[in-house]
């Protein structure tokens, strides 16, 4: 049997591709193929996409100019702090040790009286001690009669703080009374007890006693064992 030419199948054309001439489309326009999809690009969009990284970048640049410019800042003002705080704290040595120097640590130093101890018959050399050494002093109402402490100022803060000692002025009569109690009646409502309730009320000092007229007392004593 003779096989005739037209009568053979025809194979199966799944792909194909359409050629197109260059003069079909603008000149201004572009064709771009990618990922087997094809579009068209206008020049001038183009341009603005080229020009917009460059202007990015300059912005770049001017923030990093700008921030720069601020960390130089932050340091120059670090610097001048430092600087400032030095200079305070070599002010504050010296007034320190200007402060330690005799004769001039006195300025530091006000002495609170009772106003009890005026009435003292010796108050007249107390006062004059005090202003022939140039030292502070004022009148209080001491929870505790005839007491004397002594209050410090800080040269640098000049913040006044109350000292660890504290003086107390106790007529003779006063300390013999005190000393029977606490030898002949066990301690009750003696010396002892008595120095106790002084610290409390002048908030725990160190105490020091000064008895007015100790002398006076011994020799009336002494007059007396001769008679």
């Amino acid at each position: 049997m003779s096989s005739d030419p037209f009568e053979e199948s025809l194979p199966d054309i799944q792909n194909f591709t359409i050629l197109t001439s260059g003069l079909d489309h603008d000149d201004d326009d572009e064709k771009v193929v990618e990922n087997g999809l094809d579009y068209e690009v206008d020049e001038k969009d183009e341009q603005i996409n080229k020009r917009k990284p460059k202007k990015m970048r300059s912005e770049e640049v001017r923030e990093e100019k700008e921030a720069k410019r601020l960390e130089r800042e932050m340091l120059k003002q670090q610097r001048a702090q430092e600087k400032a705080e030095a200079k305070v704290l070599k002010e504050a040595e010296k007034t320190s040790r200007r402060a330690m120097k005799p004769g001039t640590c006195l300025m530091y130093v006000r002495v609170q009286l009772d106003r009890h101890l005026l009435e003292h018959p010796d108050a007249s050399q107390v006062i004059s001690h005090l202003v022939a050494a140039e030292i502070k002093f004022e009148i209080v109402d001491s929870p505790v009669s005839c007491t004397a402490t002594v209050v410090r100022i800080d040269p640098l803060s000049m913040q006044e703080t109350l000292a660890e000692d504290a003086v107390i002025l106790l007529p003779v009569v006063k300390f013999i009374e005190l000393v029977e109690r606490q030898i002949y009646h066990n301690g009750i409502a003696g010396l002892i007890h008595q120095c106790k309730q002084w610290k409390m009320e002048l908030g725990n000092p160190r105490l020091t006693l000064v008895v007015a007229g100790i002398q006076n007392y011994f020799r009336y004593i002494e007059m007396s064992y001769c008679q």
